[in-house]
């Protein structure tokens, strides 16, 4: 990872990675309603998880309060459909403890 940052994207040799942070905007889209806490509930409804455990996953990763979703099926596949298949997985979990 190089270490010029921007908010949200991170640059690796000129190519652009996208990141949960990045997926608040398809979310607040999803949840047709204006405010990223109207999308952070749909997503918890949807996966059966808290409203601020969701918006932890969604927090910039600099911050502490971030915390990865949960090496769950289920979840992954739900935020890979939602991004469009942009994000992927093992970018947070790496494929062998992934699906061990």
């Amino acid at each position: 990872m190089s270490e010029k940052r921007q908010i949200g994207v991170i640059e690796d040799q000129n190519e652009k990675v996208y990141r949960l942070f990045d997926l608040r905007v398809e979310l607040i889209k999803l949840a047709d309603k204006p405010g990223i806490m109207s999308a952070y509930e749909l997503v918890a409804k949807e996966l059966g998880c808290s409203t601020s455990e969701v918006r932890r996953w969604f927090t910039s990763e600099d911050n502490s309060s971030f915390r990865a979703p949960p090496r769950e099926k289920a979840i992954w596949d739900y935020l890979e459909c939602v991004s469009g298949y942009r994000l992927d997985r093992n970018l947070y979990h790496p494929k062998p403890d992934f699906w061990d």
